[in-house]
């Protein structure tokens, strides 16, 4: 019995029956084992050196070989904890192959934290070179080299591998993945950049698995891939681009021809896979005072059931409303809208003593709103990292939400922080993300104008009774109050979560925005001695009358324009920019030109296209606050646990409801 499968010849003379040839440029996917062992061969290295070396034999100088070095580093990063991408250090995780290769001094590598490409040849650094914030986008390596003639080596592998699955599902904007942004650094030379990346994840519901292999049947019978054989199994070489080409064009009469399957309810199935159930929440006859007790008492995070619960409660009682919903992956302004989370428990617990530290379901605050999941045993240093505390107050805790950096971790007072005597600490944190839709309640109220102000509150919390929901009572208060009359703008009530909910409204409704005259949105209503308005510009109509009814009333108020541009619509998420998004516009004309391939055209928004739309111009965000020079501004308690119903002064808020309804129905 011999003690190899095959010689250094035999692969070279494969790889040429399989046509294979000299100039020739190829992706290879490998797993070795499966072929055997070839002569010669003592380690794992030497069996990739040795195919290489062949590979190198049949396409000459004047070939480059593409291989996937897959490391998803940007996914294991946390904002307490940054993992960097060395693309010169950081292993390959698909193999041994592509990890001898990576390692080659010849070889470049793609500046890809998630899914990096490195390559060895001529074309090398003319397709890995500055890529796009996206693995799987337009302009992203699996599109650039539609631009080239490139052949797929499947070593000991099935035609069923093929490198563009998710370019393709993307390009589909296939029901069962969605675009997620992650964040994380990138070593380029001694530098480090921090940057934002965009991958599109899949459900994590069984029928959305990867499944290539009805690609792979279609491909053979269509003499897009040949098999070759060598030593125990073989190969498989295909055309790229006419293999891409074919399964595009069977992925537009079925999105799920990648996949499992079968095509399912993605959302219905998420939903199933969930620990926890949908809610319901009864509300009584809309009294403000009641009210905000109901809703302080509900966890209220982006997406979540518990928000969901709240806007069904508020639009059953308030028939004027309707439920309006954008899903998870969509891109709104410069913001991608987040997963469902859902939290199940959340503890920390002395190892030492058992002794329980925080509990979750006694304080809502005390987890962070996005957590990831996280079970296991820290040392004291680690958990300090993932803990947050109020620097100004000692016995609060700071309200943290962690989508948009993600991480986990507690919020905990400073008493509790001096109880952290022990050297280890138990940490369990049970989570879970889902594709969902993230859901606002809108109502109209027709004026005798076409024109209109859109008058905003944010529903999201936990706590932020007076940040928030002050706001969401006021408004409904409002929308009472314009029963039976015709104002002279139309207005537009909306109540949204803070980020990503105004910018969502604003994507859907680029239109409507050339009727729009203000944007109003209301927090902190119910503590301050004084008012307050962020805005850019007084040259609108809504700005100029609210501060024409304080002026007139004496009241003192203060307009506040630093900062402003944190609220809204730039505030919180992470840009993804595009540099060369002009070229990518010229690329998609040429997809279409040149392959039949219809592009994407949902890009984040820079923020000057964010100007053009003339939003920051148009909105004013009215409150009460403390002078702007207190220690405690905006109020005692923003952003902690302290901000409930207790902080609420129902005089000022009542006042502050007069004020919005002599100013909004007099316009």
């Amino acid at each position: 019995m011999p003690k190899y499968h095959f010689t250094y010849s035999d692969i070279v003379k494969a790889l040429k029956k399989g046509e294979l040839q000299e100039g020739d440029n190829v992706w290879v996917f490998s797993s070795l084992g499966f072929l055997g062992r070839p002569e010669g061969a003592k380690t794992i290295e030497d069996v990739c050196k040795i195919f290489h070396s062949a590979i190198r034999e049949v396409i000459g100088e004047e070939g480059t070989i593409f291989v996937p070095t897959y490391s998803y580093t940007i996914g294991r990063n946390l904002a307490s904890e940054p993992v960097i991408f060395d693309p010169n250090e950081e292993p390959a995780q698909i193999g041994p192959f592509p990890e001898y290769f990576r390692k080659l001094p010849s070889v470049i590598r793609s500046l890809d934290p998630m899914m990096p490409i490195a390559g060895e040849g001529p074309l090398a650094k003319e397709v890995l070179k500055d890529v796009p914030p996206n693995s799987y986008g337009h302009d992203s390596v699996y599109e650039r080299l539609l631009d080239y003639p490139i052949k797929i080596l499947t070593l000991g592998l099935g035609p069923n591998w093929i490198p563009f699955i998710h370019y393709l599902d993307w390009l589909h904007k296939v029901p069962f993945r969605f675009d997620k942004l992650f964040t994380g650094g990138v070593k380029k030379g001694e530098k480090i950049e921090y940057l934002n990346w965009v991958y599109p994840v899949r459900t994590l519901i069984e029928e959305s698995y990867p499944w290539a292999y009805r690609a792979g049947e279609v491909a053979k019978e269509k003499g897009i891939c040949k098999f070759t054989p060598l030593g125990k199994s073989g190969f498989y070489l295909c055309d790229y681009r006419r293999y891409l080409l074919e399964v595009y064009r069977l992925m537009e009469k079925d999105k799920w021809f990648l996949a499992k399957g079968p095509k399912v309810d993605v959302f219905l199935k998420e939903l199933e896979r969930l620990k926890e159930k949908p809610q319901k929440l009864k509300l009584p006859e809309f009294k403000p005072k009641q009210w905000l007790k109901i809703l302080e008492n509900q966890r209220r995070d982006w997406v979540s059931l518990s928000t969901d619960a709240v806007l069904e409660a508020i639009r059953e009682h308030f028939g004027k409303f309707e439920t309006k919903e954008v899903p998870t992956g969509e891109y709104c302004l410069s913001w991608l809208v987040p997963e469902r989370w859902s939290l199940y428990e959340a503890k920390l617990i002395n190892a030492e003593t058992g002794e329980v530290i925080v509990d979750a379901s006694k304080n809502p605050a005390s987890v962070y709103s996005y957590s990831k999941p996280f079970e296991g045993e820290v040392d004291k240093e680690r958990l300090l990292k993932h803990i947050a505390t109020d620097s100004i107050l000692p016995n609060a805790r700071p309200v943290i939400n962690v989508a948009l950096d993600r991480d986990w971790g507690f919020s905990l007072t400073k008493e509790e922080i001096s109880r952290l005597t022990a050297k280890r600490y138990y940490v369990k944190i049970d989570t879970d993300y889902s594709y969902a839709k993230l859901k606002w309640l809108e109502a109209v109220v027709e004026g005798k104008s076409e024109k209109e102000i859109v008058i905003v509150s944010f529903i999201d919390g936990p706590f932020k009774v007076n940040e928030h929901l002050s706001g969401v009572i006021a408004l409904l208060e409002l929308l009472n109050a314009a029963k039976g009359i015709k104002p002279n703008y139309t207005l537009r009530f909306l109540i949204t979560v803070s980020g990503v909910g105004l910018p969502c409204w604003v994507e859907k409704n680029k239109e409507k925005l050339k009727k729009v005259e203000g944007i109003l949105v209301l927090t902190s209503l119910g503590k301050g001695e004084i008012f307050t308005m962020q805005l850019s510009s007084l040259k609108n109509p809504l700005a100029g009358e609210i501060t024409e009814t304080l002026k007139g009333k004496r009241k003192p108020y203060q307009i506040l324009t630093e900062g402003f541009y944190k609220v809204f619509p730039f505030g919180g998420n992470p840009f993804v920019y595009y540099p060369h998004k002009e070229g990518l516009k010229g690329r998609i004309r040429r997809l279409e030109r040149e392959f039949g391939i219809k592009g994407r055209r949902d890009f984040l928004h820079t923020a000057e296209e964010i100007f053009e739309l003339e939003l920051p111009q148009k909105v004013v965000v009215f409150g009460r606050a403390l002078p702007a020079n207190a220690l405690f501004f905006p109020f005692k308690g923003r952003g902690t646990d302290w901000d409930t119903s207790a902080v609420i002064d129902w005089e000022q808020w009542k006042e502050s409801v007069k004020l919005l309804k002599e100013s909004l129905f007099s316009l």
